[in-house]
């Protein structure tokens, strides 16, 4: 009997970026795919769970940043899933952001090999929880 796959929710409003990502990682998880911040919390608040919440830390009505706020109090369990790609220098509040909490980041560009470590990082620490 195999595993099930893990389902990864991707919230990135860059549509290139989105298809690579997908192309890249659809050999190994199931994908969900949405725009924006805004989507995501309405996904996981219809109870759509996840193993991985990869999202944008910087996109149109609403940041990653305050996606994860959303999720601390409406899913504080998905937003612990979170793992933040930032593709701009660094604002001071990004920084701070980011300094504060525990959740993995990383900065475009990057590796598929590293993501994909990173995913699977994620998930094995979850399941030790």
């Amino acid at each position: 009997m195999t595993a099930p796959r893990p389902c990864v929710l991707l919230v990135e409003d860059d549509l290139h970026l989105s298809r690579s990502l997908d192309r890249v990682l659809k050999c190994e998880m199931d994908l969900f795919l949405v725009k924006n911040g805004l989507e995501a919390l309405q996904v996981v608040v219809s109870g759509a769970r996840f193993g991985v919440i990869l999202s944008d830390l910087k996109m149109p009505v609403m940041s990653g940043i305050q996606l994860f706020h959303e999720l601390e109090q409406v899913a504080p369990d998905q937003a612990d899933r979170m793992i933040f790609i930032t593709g701009d220098s660094l604002t001071p509040t990004a920084a701070r952001f980011l300094a504060g909490v525990t959740n993995l980041w990383l900065e475009k560009p990057f590796s598929p090999a590293t993501l994909r470590g990173m995913i699977r990082r994620q998930l094995q620490e979850r399941r030790a929880a």
